[in-house]
Protein backbone atom coordinates (compact mmCIF):
# COMPACT_ATOMS: atom_id res chain seq x y z
CA UNK A 1 0.00 0.00 0.00
CA UNK A 2 1.28 3.19 -1.04
CA UNK A 3 0.48 6.95 0.63
CA UNK A 4 1.32 10.25 -0.78
CA UNK A 5 0.79 13.98 0.27
CA UNK A 6 2.32 17.42 0.43
CA UNK A 7 3.77 17.99 3.63
CA UNK A 8 2.45 21.75 4.03
CA UNK A 9 0.56 23.85 1.93
CA UNK A 10 2.33 25.04 -0.84
CA UNK A 11 5.62 23.42 0.39
CA UNK A 12 6.36 21.27 -2.33
CA UNK A 13 7.49 18.53 -0.80
CA UNK A 14 6.08 15.23 -1.04
CA UNK A 15 5.69 13.13 1.56
CA UNK A 16 5.90 9.09 0.63
CA UNK A 17 4.70 6.30 3.08
CA UNK A 18 4.86 2.81 1.99
CA UNK A 19 3.47 0.06 4.06
CA UNK A 20 4.74 -3.37 3.32
CA UNK A 21 3.09 -6.40 5.10
CA UNK A 22 4.70 -7.65 8.05
CA UNK A 23 4.09 -9.30 11.50
CA UNK A 24 2.32 -6.41 13.06
CA UNK A 25 -0.67 -4.13 12.08
CA UNK A 26 -3.99 -6.05 10.42
CA UNK A 27 -4.35 -9.43 10.49
CA UNK A 28 -6.09 -9.93 7.39
CA UNK A 29 -6.98 -7.97 4.32
CA UNK A 30 -10.49 -7.47 5.81
CA UNK A 31 -8.68 -6.04 9.19
CA UNK A 32 -6.70 -3.43 6.52
CA UNK A 33 -9.71 -2.70 4.50
CA UNK A 34 -11.58 -1.77 7.64
CA UNK A 35 -8.65 0.60 9.03
CA UNK A 36 -8.66 2.29 5.43
CA UNK A 37 -12.78 2.54 5.76
CA UNK A 38 -12.21 4.67 9.35
CA UNK A 39 -9.61 6.66 8.04
CA UNK A 40 -11.66 8.20 4.92
CA UNK A 41 -14.68 8.08 6.59
CA UNK A 42 -12.69 10.16 9.14
CA UNK A 43 -11.91 12.48 6.26
CA UNK A 44 -15.39 13.10 5.43
CA UNK A 45 -16.19 14.14 8.95
CA UNK A 46 -13.24 16.44 9.35
CA UNK A 47 -13.83 17.91 6.01
CA UNK A 48 -17.67 18.75 6.88
CA UNK A 49 -17.03 20.02 9.84
CA UNK A 50 -14.45 22.31 8.48
CA UNK A 51 -17.21 23.53 5.69
CA UNK A 52 -19.70 23.79 9.05
CA UNK A 53 -16.78 26.26 10.49
CA UNK A 54 -16.80 28.49 7.16
CA UNK A 55 -20.33 28.30 6.93
CA UNK A 56 -20.82 30.01 10.71
CA UNK A 57 -18.10 32.50 9.44
CA UNK A 58 -19.97 33.34 6.77
CA UNK A 59 -17.69 32.20 4.17
CA UNK A 60 -20.42 29.53 2.66
CA UNK A 61 -19.14 26.69 0.23
CA UNK A 62 -21.42 23.94 -0.68
CA UNK A 63 -20.24 20.06 -0.21
CA UNK A 64 -21.46 19.24 -3.39
CA UNK A 65 -18.58 21.59 -4.83
CA UNK A 66 -16.03 20.36 -2.34
CA UNK A 67 -16.69 16.61 -3.52
CA UNK A 68 -16.30 17.32 -7.45
CA UNK A 69 -13.01 19.09 -6.81
CA UNK A 70 -11.78 16.16 -4.78
CA UNK A 71 -13.28 13.85 -7.43
CA UNK A 72 -15.51 10.52 -7.47
CA UNK A 73 -14.57 7.99 -4.56
CA UNK A 74 -11.75 10.58 -3.01
CA UNK A 75 -12.12 11.45 0.51
CA UNK A 76 -11.87 15.58 0.48
CA UNK A 77 -9.16 17.18 2.41
CA UNK A 78 -8.27 20.73 3.36
CA UNK A 79 -6.84 21.02 0.21
CA UNK A 80 -10.21 20.55 -1.74
CA UNK A 81 -11.96 22.74 0.43
CA UNK A 82 -9.06 25.41 -0.43
CA UNK A 83 -10.16 25.02 -4.14
CA UNK A 84 -13.27 25.35 -3.60
CA UNK A 85 -12.69 28.56 -1.74
CA UNK A 86 -10.75 30.26 -4.53
CA UNK A 87 -13.24 28.96 -7.05
CA UNK A 88 -16.04 31.07 -4.87
CA UNK A 89 -14.17 34.04 -4.80
CA UNK A 90 -13.36 34.25 -0.95
CA UNK A 91 -9.69 34.02 -0.93
CA UNK A 92 -7.34 34.62 -4.26
CA UNK A 93 -5.47 31.74 -4.13
CA UNK A 94 -4.66 28.24 -2.18
CA UNK A 95 -1.97 29.90 0.41
CA UNK A 96 -4.65 32.56 1.04
CA UNK A 97 -7.05 29.54 1.76
CA UNK A 98 -4.77 28.19 4.16
CA UNK A 99 -3.58 31.13 5.74
CA UNK A 100 -6.76 33.09 6.34
CA UNK A 101 -9.05 29.81 7.51
CA UNK A 102 -7.25 26.34 7.09
CA UNK A 103 -3.87 26.73 8.49
CA UNK A 104 -3.43 24.09 11.75
CA UNK A 105 -5.63 25.84 15.11
CA UNK A 106 -6.82 28.08 12.34
CA UNK A 107 -11.15 29.09 12.33
CA UNK A 108 -11.77 26.74 9.74
CA UNK A 109 -9.60 23.76 10.94
CA UNK A 110 -10.67 20.57 12.62
CA UNK A 111 -9.32 17.38 13.54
Amino acid sequence: MGYTRRHEPGAGDLVHILAYYGSSGPSSSEDLDNLLLNIRDGRYLRAKNMLLKLNKLKVPIKWEHVTKIAGDGVAPGRVHIARALVEAGHVENLREAFNRYLYDGGPAYAM
